[in-house]
């Protein structure tokens, strides 16, 4: 024992561990491939149609970008499918839901022809983000107001 420990028996000082803080995984998280990809890929582009052709009725206001909201099956960060999507923003997020607003209609077809390509087993980028796309649906007006 050190003097200083004999005269002050009461302290214990204990030995600080370091801690070592983890980095968050880097790239896109995994995702679980459907059993049948191109069936996956057909009934998202179908949807896709569906809820383009419904945005196209709705009436515009000041913004005139096509706003698409997407369900996700898994947990996906905005980042990541902003990033995976290209000049996709996201105007909104709640739950599993994302809203995607794509600036010209140019956006809109270049993401309907990576649903069309996985739906015919051809190669796309970012596979694991169609793989998380559960559906589509427009952006309707009683989503716009909030309770304010």
């Amino acid at each position: 024992m050190t003097p200083e420990q004999r005269s002050h028996p009461h302290l214990e000082l204990g030995r600080e561990e370091p801690v070592t803080e983890r980095r968050p995984p880097s790239g896109f998280p995994r995702v679980k491939p459907p059993d049948d990809p191109e069936a996956h890929g057909g009934l998202l582009e179908d949807r896709l149609r569906i809820a383009r052709e419904a945005a196209s009725e709705d009436l515009g206001g000041y913004d005139d970008r096509r706003l698409i909201k997407i369900s996700l099956n898994q947990k996906i960060s905005p980042e990541d499918v902003a990033r995976a999507s290209g000049h996709i923003q996201i105007v909104s997020q709640e739950d599993g839901e994302l809203v995607l607003a794509f600036a010209t209609e140019a956006q809109l077809e270049e993401f309907e022809a990576r649903l069309s390509s996985l739906a015919t087993g051809g190669n796309v980028t970012h596979r694991r983000l169609l793989y998380a796309l559960q559906d589509f649906d427009r952006w309707t007006p009683e989503d716009r107001t909030g309770f304010a």
